[in-house]
């Protein structure tokens, strides 16, 4: 085993373009998340490609439908109620048992849906905290007041469900026990369900990436996804999504056409090797830190000159290496040969040589 290096296999449905507007900045975008990741190849099935569809089903792409403007978070919703409320009082059964529980049950139904819709107005009008708080004020006092079997069920349904209790509607829904599942964000991704053969989003859109892991949750052959909305802006945005999904199989089809040289030259990191720069610079806490695979990203680095300041890049920790990584647009460079200063904005179009070197080198 010692004369083979460790390889490892990321697997993803999507790794998405960042904020690209094109194929270009896509690739750019592409790349710099592969030099984060110490990827050498990115691979896709390209062999046996129809008979893995007949195993693994791909559910057809996004279906949008803008539909009649919401009611819920308005007035109108607050009347629709008062009217059931009206209804049940005059609402009547031969069997009087049965009237009145379903009169009670309508009511606290009704008076529950009328404090989600007060908390929708809150959160227009003011911050979705406020809105979180009123809730937790009026479930509260219902825990505080008589609490009969319908509130506990409707109490529950707030404070959100246990994992025992995700497993047991999941396991429920594999058996075809039931037909709908009814999900928040949460069954984005990481939800398999083979049977699963219709995804609706209602009101409900995210990034590319999620699009497609969402999407990704029909599993059953012929599966369709549709998204219902009365907002065309989010409308717009799944457009949008869609465009980039596009974006995203035309760029990675593309960096596969690339041998393995470019590849390897496009997703470079660039930094300055010697203890001298090291003066150069000082270093302050990154405002958002994050690591990659064996890259940690820790500090932002500045010019150490005296009211200077300048953004240099960033300081960063490559496996056990610290080294600072330089962003070429905030330096301007001089040939030493002719004294013509040139500023580049990306380091591709700097026409310089580089010096490669490998993790096994910077111990020496």
């Amino acid at each position: 085993m010692s004369e083979y290096s460790l390889q490892v296999i990321g697997l993803t449905a999507s790794v998405g373009v960042g904020d690209a507007k094109n194929t270009e900045e896509a690739i750019a975008y592409i790349c710099k998340l592969c030099a984060s990741l110490d990827t050498l190849v990115i691979a896709t099935v390209k062999e046996n490609l129809e008979e893995l569809e007949q195993v693994v089903y791909k559910p057809q792409k996004s279906y949008l439908f803008q539909i009649q403007d919401r009611v819920y978070g308005t007035q109108k919703y607050e009347q629709w109620i008062v009217a059931i409320h009206k209804e049940c009082r005059v609402f009547q059964l031969p069997d009087k048992e049965e009237e009145s529980r379903i009169c009670k049950a309508m009511y606290l139904y009704t008076s529950h849906l009328r404090k989600y819709n007060d908390a929708l107005i809150i959160s227009e009008d003011a911050q979705m905290k406020d809105a979180l708080d009123y809730l937790k004020d009026f479930f509260n006092n219902v825990r505080a007041a008589a609490f009969d079997e319908i509130e506990q069920d409707l109490t529950r349904r707030f404070e959100g469900m246990t994992l025992p209790a995700q497993k047991y509607v999941l396991d429920a829904f594999r058996a075809n026990g039931d037909n709908i599942l009814i999900a928040t964000s949460v069954a984005d991704e990481g939800i398999d369900i083979a049977q699963c053969n219709l995804v609706i989003l209602y009101e409900y859109v995210g990034n590319v990436i999620k699009m497609i892991q969402t999407r990704g949750r029909g599993r059953a052959k012929g599966s369709k996804c549709y998204l219902l909305s009365s907002n065309a802006d989010v409308i717009e945005k799944e457009n949008i999504n869609l465009h980039k999904e596009k974006m995203m199989n035309d760029s990675i089809s593309s960096l596969q056409t690339w041998d393995e040289v470019t590849f390897q030259k496009r997703e470079s990191h660039h930094t300055v090797i010697g203890d001298a720069f090291k003066e150069c610079f000082v270093s302050k806490p990154h405002p958002k830190p994050r690591s990659y695979g064996n890259f940690e990203k820790k500090d932002k680095i500045f010019c150490a000159r005296q009211n200077c300041g300048h953004d240099w890049g960033i300081h960063g920790r490559y496996m056990t290496f610290e080294i600072p990584v330089i962003k070429i647009e905030s330096f301007v460079v001089e040939d030493i040969v002719t004294g013509l200063q040139k500023q580049y904005t990306k380091w591709k179009d700097f026409p310089f040589e580089k010096i490669e070197f490998y993790a096994t080198e910077m111990s020496k």
